[in-house]
């Protein structure tokens, strides 16, 4: 579980967020995407989650509409959406989630670097998060929502 001893958010997060997302759209799906204007009054329900530790320690977040879920899914594997398997939609979305983490960690000083990344899990993780970051980005017409949580120690 979390605690609250003092931890707070790397400075520059929201851009460095913005900017690893874009990153990974593009490199991934050859897509753009910009943060959207603010939050959905409701995040999409397919949701992916890794947790971040040592020495940052909190987890990251994925909310994503299935379907725009398995068209990224289809424009990777250069396959028609019917015939994609959903669990290859599943591992999709984690690898997303992933990248975005990794992406997102890669540009923090090197201490802070070193973090490790669980994999993608279908549960959120639990805990008391000290400073939580949440973006909306657009592809196309559709939003996808990610979330930054942070706290001092790991979450369960």
């Amino acid at each position: 579980m979390c605690t609250q001893r003092g931890f707070s958010m790397p400075q520059g997060t929201t851009q460095e967020l913005d900017d690893a997302v874009e990153e990974v759209m593009a490199l991934m799906f050859e897509r753009s995407c910009t943060p959207a204007a603010g939050l959905p009054s409701i995040f999409p329900s397919t949701a992916t989650h890794i947790c971040l530790s040592d020495p940052l320690n909190g987890a990251s977040s994925l909310f994503i509409d299935l379907n725009l879920a398995q068209q990224l899914t289809s424009d990777l594997l250069q396959k028609p959406i019917p015939e994609i398997p959903s669990v290859m939609v599943t591992d999709t979305i984690g690898e997303l989630c992933n990248m975005i983490t990794g992406s997102w960690k890669a540009r923090q000083p090197p201490d802070l670097a070193l973090s490790k990344l669980s994999p993608p899990m279908k549960e959120a993780a639990q805990g008391r998060f000290r400073d939580i970051l949440t973006r909306a980005y657009k592809v196309g017409r559709t939003t996808f929502v990610f979330q930054l949580g942070f706290c001092d120690e790991r979450p369960t």
